[in-house]
C-alpha cells in the first residue's frame, strides 16, 4: 500500500480535533427534561432531511402476502400493530424517513398528553460501541446519549414506552447474531413495549437469527406518480422525468429515493448542460458523479459568499474520496459498524492516511454526519461505495485479506448491496470463492450475485461441486441472477442432484435464462419426489415456453395432488399461449374436474377464439 509521505503523516497525528465537536458535545452534569430531548431529536432530523424534501412513502403490510393491499397511511399501521413492527426495505428506499416520520408524529402526541402517550426514544442499532445486552444497549442510550431523567426500567413497567431502533442489519456482524437475540428475548419479555425496528429486507430475508417477534411492513420502491412528485419538490422538471421514464436504466435508479436525489443534483448540473452529458448508467457513475457536483457547488458557493462562516474544502476531490474510503474501510474492518466514535476516527490507523481535514470536508459536504461524539456517512451504500477500493486491494494482497480484515464478511455485502457499482471487485472476489471459510464463501457468491458480471461465471460454475449444498443453492441462484447460458450445461446436471434444495434453486435458475437445453430434463423433474422441484420445474417450464413441455404439464394437472402446483401449471400453459390451446380444447372432456376447470381457467386467460365452442358446451358441465 505503500508509506504516506512525512507531512501527511505529522498533519495526521496532530489532534485531538479541535472544531468537529459543538461546544455542547460534552456530557451535561445532570439529565434533561423529556421536552428538551425531543426538541433535540426533532433538530436532528430536520438536518438529516436538510438535503430533500421527502415523500410520504408507500408501505406493504403483511409484505409476503399478495392480499395485502399497499398504502401511504404508515400511521394507521402503527395502530393496527399497537406500535409493534419491523419496517424493512433496500437500501436508500427510505425505511429511516419513515421511521422519522413515525417519530414525529409520536412526538406530536405526546407533546399533547404525556399521560397517555409514550415516552419516543430514537436508537440507532448501528453503532459499534452499543452493548451487546438490550438492557445495557437502552439503559446507555437513555443515560448517555438521551440524557433522560428517570431510569428505563420505570417507563417500562408503566408501559409508557415506544422505542425506534434503526439499523437492525447494520449491527456490528461479529456480535450480530447475539445483538439480535438480546433484542428479542426483549420484545417477548416485554410484550407490551412499543418497538419499530428498521432493517434491509435481503438481510432480514435471508439471515433467519435477525427474524423478531413482531409484524413486518415493506418499504415499497417509488411508482412513476410518486417519482414526478418527488422530482417537483426537489427542484426537477418535466425534462428529466421525461429522460427518466424513456430509459430503463435511470428509471429502475429513480424507484429509489436516496438515489433519485442524486440524480436531480447531477441532472441540474450546470457542466452536465453544458456539454449535454446522459444521465448516470449505474450506482458507480451516479455516486462519483454526484459527488464531483456536490463538490464544485459547494466550493462556488463559498467563494461567492465570502463572508460565509462555513470555510473552503481543503482536500482536492481525489485526495478526499481516497481518505474516506479509507475511514471507511476501517470502520467496518475494525468491526465499528456503521457508526463509529469520533476520537477513534481521528487517532486510529494512522497508515490509512486520514485524519482531521478529511473527516471535517466530509461533513461540510455532507458525506459524513455526526453529532460530537460519533461519526457515520450519510447513507449506508455511500459508505458501501467509498470502501470498495480499499476492500478490493486488500483482496488482492497476499494474506492481506485474513490478516487485515477481521470482518470480511461485513465487507463484502457492503460490495454486494452497491450491485454493478461493485464491478472493480469481481477479479479480487472471485479469487476468494475457495475461501476455507464456508461463510465468506456464502458472501462472496451473494455479492457476486448482486453485482452480476459475467466474468465471475466460470468461477461461479466450478463451485456448483462445492462440498457444502448451501453454496450450491446460493451459486445456482447467482448464476440464475446473471442469466448467462454458458451455466446452461452445469445447471441441468444439478438437476439430478442428490440434494433437493439445489435441484428446486437449479430449476429457478434455470428459469431466469430460459434456454431450451434444459426442456427435457426438466419435463423429467415434473415427477421429482419433492413437490418444491416440481413446482420449481413447473414455473421453468412455462417461462421457457417449449412445446415438448405441454403434453408432460397436462398430465400433472391429473396427476398432481398438490393444489399449488396444479394452479402453477395451469399459468405455465397460459404461458406457452395458443400453441396449448389444441390440448387444453381436449382437456375440458377429461374425467377428472380438476383437469377440466384447470383447463377452464387457462383457457379464459390465453383467450383464443378457438376454444369458445368446447367452453360453450361446458356450461352443462
Amino acid at each position: 500500500m505503500g508509506f504516506p509521505q512525512t507531512y501527511e503523516w505529522l498533519n495526521d497525528r496532530i489532534g485531538p480535533a479541535r472544531d468537529l465537536r459543538p461546544k455542547d458535545a460534552g456530557r451535561p452534569d445532570q439529565p434533561g427534561t423529556v421536552d428538551e430531548y425531543l426538541a433535540g431529536r426533532l433538530r436532528a432530523f430536520a438536518d438529516e432531511e436538510r438535503r430533500f424534501v421527502p415523500l410520504e412513502l408507500v408501505v406493504k403490510p403483511e409484505y409476503q402476502s399478495g392480499e395485502s393491499a399497499p398504502t401511504d397511511d404508515i400511521d394507521s399501521l402503527y395502530r393496527q400493530y399497537q406500535g409493534r413492527f419491523v419496517l424493512i426495505g433496500d437500501p436508500g428506499a427510505g425505511k429511516s424517513t419513515s421511521l422519522r416520520a413515525l417519530m414525529r408524529q409520536a412526538i406530536q402526541r405526546y407533546r399533547q398528553d404525556p399521560r397517555s402517550y409514550p415516552i419516543p426514544v430514537w436508537i440507532s442499532l448501528g453503532e459499534g460501541a452499543n452493548p451487546v445486552d438490550f438492557d445495557a444497549l437502552l439503559k446507555k442510550w437513555w443515560d448517555e446519549r438521551c440524557y433522560l431523567p428517570g431510569t428505563p426500567e420505570k417507563e417500562i413497567r408503566q408501559n409508557h414506552l415506544l422505542l425506534f431502533l434503526d439499523g437492525l442489519n447494520e449491527m456490528p456482524f461479529d456480535s450480530r447474531d447475539d445483538r439480535a437475540q438480546a433484542l428479542r428475548t426483549f420484545l417477548e419479555h416485554n410484550r407490551e413495549v412499543q418497538a419499530i425496528v428498521t432493517c434491509r429486507i435481503r438481510d432480514y430475508e435471508d439471515d433467519e437469527k435477525l427474524k423478531l417477534p413482531l409484524p413486518v411492513v415493506q418499504v415499497l420502491p417509488l411508482d412513476d406518480d410518486r417519482i414526478q412528485d418527488f422530482i417537483t419538490r426537489n427542484g426537477g422538471d418535466d425534462r428529466l422525468w421525461q429522460a427518466i421514464q424513456d430509459d430503463e436504466v435511470p428509471r429502475s435508479l429513480a424507484a429509489n429515493p436516496y438515489n433519485l436525489y442524486q440524480l436531480i443534483q447531477v441532472y441540474r448540473d450546470p457542466a452536465r448542460k453544458a456539454e449535454d452529458t446522459p444521465l448516470p448508467r449505474d450506482l458507480k457513475q451516479l455516486y462519483r458523479r454526484y459527488l464531483r457536483v456536490t463538490y464544485d457547488r459547494y466550493t462556488r458557493e463559498r467563494l461567492e459568499q465570502r463572508d460565509s462562516q462555513t470555510p473552503l474544502l481543503k482536500l482536492p476531490l481525489p485526495k478526499l474520496e481516497k481518505r474516506l474510503g479509507q475511514l471507511g474501510f476501517a470502520m467496518l474492518a475494525e468491526r465499528k459498524g456503521a457508526s463509529a466514535d469520533l476520537e477513534w476516527a481521528l487517532h486510529r490507523r494512522r497508515r490509512w492516511r486520514w485524519g482531521e481535514q478529511a473527516i471535517q470536508d466530509g461533513l461540510d459536504l455532507g458525506v459524513l454526519v455526526g453529532d460530537g461524539r460519533n461519526i457515520r456517512f450519510y447513507h449506508q451504500s455511500l459508505h458501501g461505495y467509498f470502501a470498495i477500493e480499499p476492500l478490493s486491494r486488500a483482496l488482492t494482497v497476499s494474506g492481506g485479506f485474513d490478516r487485515l480484515i477481521k470482518n470480511p464478511i461485513a465487507l463484502i455485502r457492503q460490495i454486494g448491496d452497491l450491485g454493478e457499482a461493485s464491478r472493480p471487485a469481481v477479479d479480487a472476489l472471485v479469487r476468494k470463492l475457495s475461501n476455507i471459510d464456508v461463510d465468506v464463501r456464502r458472501a462472496v457468491v451473494d455479492a457476486l450475485r448482486q453485482i452480476k458480471d459475467t466474468r465471475a461465471v466460470p468461477a461461479l460454475i466450478e463451485r456448483l461441486s462445492d462440498g457444502d449444498w448451501v453454496i450450491c443453492v446460493a451459486v445456482a441462484g447467482a448464476l440464475g441472477a446473471i442469466k448467462d447460458t454458458r451455466a446452461v450445461p452445469a445447471l441441468i446436471e444439478r438437476l439430478t442432484d442428490q440434494n433437493s434444495n439445489v435441484r428446486r434453486v437449479a430449476a429457478y435458475a434455470l428459469r431466469e435464462i430460459k434456454d431450451i437445453r434444459a426442456v427435457p430434463v426438466l419435463i423429467e423433474c415434473l415427477t421429482d419426489q419433492n413437490s418444491n422441484v416440481r413446482g420449481a420445474a413447473v414455473e421453468a417450464l412455462g417461462a421457457i415456453k417449449d412445446t415438448r413441455a405441454i403434453t408432460a404439464l397436462i398430465e400433472r394437472l391429473a396427476d398432481e395432488e398438490d393444489w399449488d402446483i396444479r394452479d402453477a401449471v395451469a399459468k405455465a400453459l397460459v404461458q406457452i399461449g395458443e400453441a396449448a390451446v389444441p390440448a387444453l380444447i381436449e382437456c375440458l372432456t377429461d374425467q377428472n374436474s380438476n383437469v377440466r376447470g384447470a383447463a377452464v381457467e387457462a383457457l379464459g386467460a390465453i383467450k383464443d377464439t378457438r376454444a369458445v365452442p368446447a367452453l360453450i358446451e361446458r356450461l352443462a358441465d
